[in-house]
């Protein structure tokens, strides 16, 4: 069974998947946030059945001085509409601080069009997560 990393934003979520040993993540799709929850969740319910899924973990974003901040309170707000959506799923949330920045980091070294990163920060933010959630959980 795989694990799902997620970046949560206002506008889109960030996917990203693990392989079956839980060693690399993926960069594996954007949702549209702001389509609202019922859309999130069935989305994320054809990824759990597609990709075989035990496991979700969510971003959970603070400030440099580990305070809540409104990204903080939409994370928290996701991770209950999910763990209610989906009980036989584990849901948990780990620390994304830095992963935007990581994830713009790893464009800017492909040389990426500023387009195709909008397109692509989200998702590469959630394997940013994801990997260090891997690493850490070894």
């Amino acid at each position: 069974m795989k694990i799902l990393g997620l970046d949560i934003g206002k506008k889109r979520i960030g996917v990203a998947v693990s392989d079956d040993r839980h060693v690399f993540a993926f960069p594996l799709t954007t949702i549209q946030a702001d389509r609202g929850f019922r859309h999130v969740l069935s989305e994320l319910e054809k990824l759990i059945h597609e990709h075989d899924i035990s496991t979700i973990v969510i971003g959970y974003p603070l400030d440099v001085n580990d305070h809540v901040t409104e990204s903080t309170r939409l994370a928290e707000t996701y991770l209950k509409k999910i763990k209610a959506a989906f009980p036989d799923i584990t849901i948990e949330s780990y620390d994304e601080s830095y992963s935007t920045l990581e994830a713009q980091s790893i464009m800017n070294e492909n040389q990426k069009k500023k387009k195709k990163q909008k397109d692509d920060i989200d998702k590469i933010a959630a394997a940013v997560i994801l990997k260090r959630y891997l690493d850490e959980t070894k």
